[in-house]
């Protein structure tokens, strides 16, 4: 509702070492219980571990 937080652009084919990268010291870290986090189907989106650092930063992770 009041913008985007933790944008990430790369020049290069993500991978899940770099999702994992921009999760951890991007994404998480600007987490509040207020944002809500959408994921497509990109196969590195998929992992439980993904889903379970959103929740416990706060952020619902609908499915």
């Amino acid at each position: 509702m009041r913008g985007m937080v933790a944008p990430m652009v790369l020049e290069v084919p993500i991978n899940g070492d770099w999702f994992e990268a921009y999760k951890g010291q991007g994404l998480v870290a600007q987490l509040r219980r207020s944002n809500i986090v959408i994921m497509d189907n990109l196969s590195s989106h998929k992992g439980v571990w993904v889903r379970e650092r959103v929740e416990v930063a706060g952020a619902p992770c609908p499915v």
